[in-house]
């Protein structure tokens, strides 16, 4: 009898531990929410370039998303909004329906339903259609509220906007950039507001005072990107090499890592090393006729 009762006693002790584990447990995940994401494509959590600009916040940040109660897309901005709080837990949000709030819709100047105001550091930020991607760029739009300009070269048969940088200059233009065209045989030097220089694809040769203000450029601190076909180096060659880069008169070549049916000079690449400009490239990439870079030594 006296083994039962012990028995008895035991077995009410440990549920009692068992459900004083299972409050606890609870009111942990209360307070400090932890999810963890098993789908394949990460369908329910930010990806690094999104943390990446959240890592950039100092301060709160809010957002008002105007949605309908039973409008569409609402249910999924709420989740959205809630990765972006897990991620930063200074970010607050609320979806306010337009219809009866009428006046924090006037106040806000909302025109269409779907619309999320952010705000930070007494900055605002409106996106029409709300996904990561759009309010990602928009938070880091209100992050570095300048608009940086960058200028394309012309005149050599570079790419433009209408010689197949369409796509490119869009992307850039949708990041908050000022894109704008450069001739450099009609200018005395290049813009004291360039952010950055592009070079993309010449076909024939820069002039040497085009080259001067290059250099000049480059000694005041500037950014300069070139992009070179194989065989075409726009005169660029001794250029470059100044700044410690050879340009070998040569093709990239995988006869094995190849795109099919495209031939050996079109390279593929699966897997890079780690750098910040590609830790986020995880599909198979194509570098059709590319040319290699050398480093000039010392």
């Amino acid at each position: 009898m006296k083994q039962r009762t012990l028995s008895y006693i035991n077995g009410l002790t440990v549920s009692f531990l068992l459900l004083l584990i299972l409050v606890l447990v609870q009111l942990i995940a209360y307070r400090q929410e932890q999810r963890w994401d098993f789908t394949d494509s990460k369908r329910y959590t930010l990806s690094g370039q999104s943390q990446d600009v959240l890592a950039m916040l100092d301060g709160p940040l809010t957002a008002i998303a105007f949605y309908g109660e039973a409008e569409s897309g609402a249910d999924r901005v709420r989740e959205l909004f809630r990765e972006y709080a897990l991620a930063y837990p200074p970010f607050q949000y609320r979806i306010v329906n337009p219809t009866k709030n009428p006046e924090l819709t006037q106040q806000y100047q909302v025109k269409s339903h779907g619309t999320v105001v952010l705000q930070y550091r007494g900055l605002q930020k409106k996106v029409v259609g709300a996904d990561e991607e759009r309010l990602t760029n928009a938070i880091y739009q209100l992050i570095d509220s300048r608009s940086k300009t960058i200028y394309f070269t012309e005149g050599h048969g570079e790419k433009g906007r209408n010689q197949g940088g369409k796509q490119l200059w869009q992307a850039l233009e949708e990041e908050n950039y000022r894109l704008a065209p450069l001739s450099l045989v009609k200018t005395r030097q290049i813009p004291q507001d360039a952010s950055c220089l592009v070079i993309a694809g010449p076909r024939s040769h820069f002039f040497q005072h085009e080259i001067d203000q290059l250099d000049v450029y480059m000694q005041r601190g500037g950014s300069l990107v070139v992009l070179l076909d194989p065989y075409h180096d726009g005169g660029l060659g001794a250029f470059l090499l100044a700044y410690g880069i050879e340009l070998p008169e040569l093709s990239v070549v995988d006869p094995v890592a190849k795109l099919p049916n495209g031939g050996e000079l079109f390279p593929a690449v699966s897997k890079y090393s780690s750098h910040p400009i590609t830790r986020y490239l995880s599909q198979l990439t194509f570098f059709p006729v590319a040319r290699p870079l050398e480093l000039a030594e010392p």
